[in-house]
């Protein structure tokens, strides 16, 4: 990946930044780590902004820093993942304007840098945790809390370059219509396990709740591409419950299932590999 440093220039000018947030962290195809973090300036701490760092596998270590954020209006947890169509980083998080936050996105060109910023969203909530993935034809697929723990969980696509959205807003998991069981009648003691997912029939809201019968995994809820077309699948895991919700095109709606990991043997299993076992079993 050919990064344009920047640490120098801001070492030139006086600026010395700190970060103030764990950034998240990815591989490139070349084997290098690129990471996001939001950094404040030491010298004047009401100025921040995003950095993106790359570590190549020769071990050196490129600083970049997204200037538009250089302001003293708050960025706060971003994510990043690679544009697969060029391999550069695209940076999404929530940043405050006026008196809430909205969801910032930038991606960066490999012949002039990182760009200025643009907004995804624009209305009264705060946009806030986004968690997103990238297809082949250059749309990010966001997820993220409306208004924080507690607001329904959004989801919308958008064009990485442009901001511009390419499909609707929603709410994935608050189904049309509500999914029966497989069997008639109840669903029996115990559904909802790793062997039965059971289903969700109410609105699923936007929590980070532990699971203390089973505290080996953290709550967390992301975006995961799959076999079909379209819209990829997300997840929520929060109080012990896994909830995904996988677009099925057909029928032009979310289906969403449940799995009760309270008592399930993780053994070293991150939740995100349980959806995307889930993802390949119903591509088959």
């Amino acid at each position: 990946m050919k990064l344009r440093g920047l640490a120098g220039a801001l070492a030139a000018a006086g600026l010395i930044w700190a970060a103030v947030e764990a950034g998240t962290t990815i591989v490139s195809r070349d084997g290098d780590l690129v990471g996001v973090e939001v950094v404040t300036n030491q010298g004047d701490p009401t100025v921040q902004g995003l950095r993106v760092t790359t570590v190549t596998l020769s071990g050196q270590r490129i600083d970049e820093v997204i200037e538009s954020t250089l302001d003293s209006a708050a960025d706060v947890g971003p994510s990043i993942e690679l544009a697969p169509f060029d391999d550069q980083p695209v940076v999404i998080w929530s940043r405050m304007e006026g008196s809430d936050f909205e969801l910032a996105i930038a991606h960066r060109s490999a012949s002039t840098g990182w760009p200025v910023h643009a907004l995804l969203t624009s209305n009264t909530g705060s946009d806030s945790a986004p968690q997103f993935a990238i297809d082949a034809s250059d749309r990010v697929h966001v997820l993220w809390w409306s208004n924080g723990a507690g607001a329904p969980l959004s989801f919308q696509c958008f064009s990485s370059i442009t901001a511009e959205p390419l499909c609707p807003l929603e709410d994935p998991f608050n189904p049309r219509r509500t999914i029966r069981p497989r069997t008639p009648g109840p669903p029996p003691e115990g559904a909802g396990g790793l062997d039965d997912p059971g289903v969700i029939t109410g609105r699923i809201v936007a929590s980070a709740d532990h699971c203390v019968a089973n505290p080996s995994a953290e709550p967390e809820h992301g975006v995961v591409a799959t076999c079909a077309t379209g819209r990829p699948a997300v997840y929520q895991y929060s109080g012990c419950v896994l909830t995904v919700g996988i677009y099925d095109a057909r029928i032009a709606q979310w289906k969403v299932t449940n799995t009760n990991l309270a008592t399930a043997d993780l053994n070293g299993t991150s939740v995100r590999d349980i959806v995307e076992g889930m993802l390949t079993a119903a591509c088959h």
